[in-house]
């Protein structure tokens, strides 16, 4: 009621549209939808908040032990090399990584999280900023290539974390 209550006091919805849909809500009841639960568990990663801890298994998984461990940190806002809604990820330097160290380099290569999900070339995946520059510990990927994530809850220190306004790397073209 209090969200209908600010659509109607921001004029995003007419008095009218109001009294109906608080009529709806008055005389209905909430019943969870079982699939929607069925998709928060299957794919957390959709339903995350800034913040969230998520895991990724490699490709060469042993017994789900190879993991790399990620915070989500939002929908990218869409710039000339980044579309807009890639859900953006930060690597916190537990794991192989995805190329953390720099893009010629063979962290994250050779089976690692990028090869499970499909993630290469490099370049299509960074999160770039309005400058052209990038974060080589983030990365944007389209929401079909995130089904391998699970959320974590149990990890307390986040090292390896960058500033989002500190990106560090940069795209060939923007050198």
């Amino acid at each position: 009621m209090e969200t209908l209550d600010d659509l109607v006091g921001n004029e995003h919805i007419k008095e009218h549209d109001y009294n109906d849909l608080a009529k709806l809500l008055k005389c209905g009841t909430f019943t969870p939808d079982p699939q929607m639960e069925e998709l928060r568990m299957v794919c957390p990663i959709m339903f995350a908040a800034t913040g969230d801890l998520f895991e990724h298994h490699t490709r060469d998984a042993n017994n789900g032990e190879d993991i790399d461990l990620f915070m989500y940190v939002g929908r990218s806002p869409g710039t000339p090399q980044t579309p807009a809604g890639r859900l953006v990820l930060r690597h916190l330097g537990i794991g192989r990584g995805i190329c953390q160290e720099g893009s010629n380099t063979y962290a994250g290569c050779n089976g690692g999280m990028r090869d499970a999900c499909g993630a290469w070339p490099l370049d299509q995946y960074h999160n770039y900023h309005e400058s052209g520059r990038y974060n080589d510990c983030e990365m944007a990927l389209p929401a079909h290539m995130c089904w391998g994530f699970r959320k974590r809850e149990n990890y307390t220190e986040h090292s390896g974390t960058e500033s989002d306004e500190e990106p560090h790397g940069a795209s060939e073209e923007a050198a």
